[in-house]
């Protein structure tokens, strides 16, 4: 639906309301950011108003028939009561924030090396790789690592096809479903495993229990810890996140939540961590594989810092300007959830373009639009130019990327993504020749599965 929504956003142009009825609250005819589409439904194109919507201290809530039909009950990123979401929030952040990311920084590095090992032999055979598994298969193992403590393994996979990546790749291709039904969704979520699964498989739950198995596994470890039993080498599976939503003093008004809820809450942050991270490593490799002058410039910079063919040194990367003007622009171009994501207007309305919206009435903003803005970005909005991140007021441009969106529920994962993206990116173009293989423009077209509705 993001893509008509697009097309009708460009066939209505830029307005103001100005010149409209005093009553008008959106009307097809009257050309503009804003398109009506639902009852009391609204899309805005505007980064302004983009901005002032999801700022911190924002009185907008989710929009609760649309996140049930994406999430579990009980996560985060579901949550619509402001204070509940808060509270998680607060438990969970410092996993992901720079400190919590940096210390997880080593181990990543390993599990890239891995990875250039297989890439490396790969290119010794001079066999192609399926970068969308294998960078996946990549991020999975990071990801579940970062949450459970331990890692699911599938760097070692053969030819990155493990079946847990099968499954998680179907969980999002079928979500378009549980959108569409949400109370089916809810209903089946509430059944005994087996009997969902008699009816209407959710391929998520396989994986669901073997993040419930790592979690029970987790606390039992602790436990001996805790008692003295502490086993040879437990201290390398240290989960953070864990550790905090096992704390009851991890927050003011915190609840140690059930085996069920954390299990919910870890499988919600794995499948959205995955995904999103690969995506936008498949696409920079592509756009910068794309464009000869790019991927010369890159390599001559890290050739420059860390030798031709040599390991790149996270601590190092900051510095690099255009690795830097890469990332920014791979992130501008990448997102998360392409689609449209629904707040609800406050108890006192809002005020759009001078017309007082009433309560309750949804506002709908997309990243893919809003990163594609030529009002923002320039007529070459939709070009791959990571030189527009290295002018002199580049730095103004930073607050309108709206992939990770803003404020309070902002992507928990928005460091360990620039961590992640920014080592692979300077690895494979620093170690490897990288080209493309049998890969077109058109076969990285998004689709917009999970809000296709």
């Amino acid at each position: 639906m993001i893509f008509e929504i697009k097309r009708l956003h460009e066939r209505h142009g830029k307005y103001t309301f100005s010149s409209a009825p005093s009553d008008t609250v959106i009307d097809p005819k009257y050309k503009g950011p804003i398109i009506r589409i639902g009852v009391s439904e609204l899309h805005v194109n505007d980064a302004d108003y983009f901005l002032d919507i999801s700022k911190m201290g924002s009185k907008f809530t989710k929009e609760p028939a649309f996140y049930s039909g994406m999430s579990f009950p009980h996560a985060s990123l579901g949550m619509i009561n402001p204070s509940e979401h808060k509270t998680r929030r607060r438990v969970l952040a410092p996993a992901f924030s720079p400190d919590g990311v940096a210390a997880h920084t080593p181990w990543i590095e390993g599990r890239l090396e891995r990875l250039c090992e297989r890439f490396g032999q790969a290119a010794d055979q001079g066999t192609p790789v399926n970068l969308n598994k294998a960078l996946k298969s990549f991020t999975t193992d990071v990801v579940s690592k970062v949450v459970l403590g331990k890692e699911f393994g599938l760097l070692e996979s053969k030819d990155f096809d493990d079946p847990r990546l099968r499954i998680l790749h179907d969980t999002i291709r079928k979500s378009w479903i549980y959108r569409a039904f949400p109370l089916t969704f809810a209903c089946l979520m509430s059944l005994p495993e087996a009997v969902s699964a008699a009816l209407f498989e959710i391929p998520i739950l396989q994986v669901a229990k073997e993040c419930r198995d790592k979690i029970t596994g987790y606390i039992g470890e602790q436990r001996s810890s805790a008692s003295g039993k502490e086993k040879p080498g437990q201290d390398e599976e240290v989960s953070m996140l864990l550790d905090r939503m096992l704390d009851p003093a991890a927050a003011p008004g915190y609840n140690v939540p059930s085996i069920d809820i954390m299990t919910e809450e870890a499988l919600t942050l794995i499948s959205a961590g995955y995904d999103s991270t690969a995506i936008a490593m498949m696409l920079g490799v592509f756009y910068i594989c794309s464009n000869p002058a790019v991927s010369q410039t890159l390599e001559t910079e890290l050739n420059l810092e860390f030798g031709q063919g040599k390991p790149v040194r996270s601590k190092e990367l900051r510095k690099l300007q255009y690795l830097n003007a890469v990332v920014r622009e791979t992130l501008r171009c990448s997102h998360p959830f392409p689609g449209r994501l629904p707040r609800v207007v406050p108890s006192e309305g809002y005020e759009l373009l001078g017309h007082q919206l009433k309560p309750g009435t949804i506002i709908h903003t997309s990243a893919f639009l809003l990163n594609r803005d030529k009002a923002i970005w320039g007529p070459d909005a939709d070009e791959f130019k990571p030189s527009r991140w290295l002018i002199d007021d580049s730095a103004s441009l930073e607050k309108h990327i709206a992939t990770f969106n803003k404020g309070s529920r902002q992507c928990l994962g928005v460091h360990l993504a620039w961590s992640e993206l920014s080592l692979v990116l300077a690895t494979l173009f620093n170690v490897f020749k990288v080209s493309i293989h049998e890969t077109t423009e058109q076969d990285m077209e998004w689709n917009d599965h999970l809000f296709i509705m």
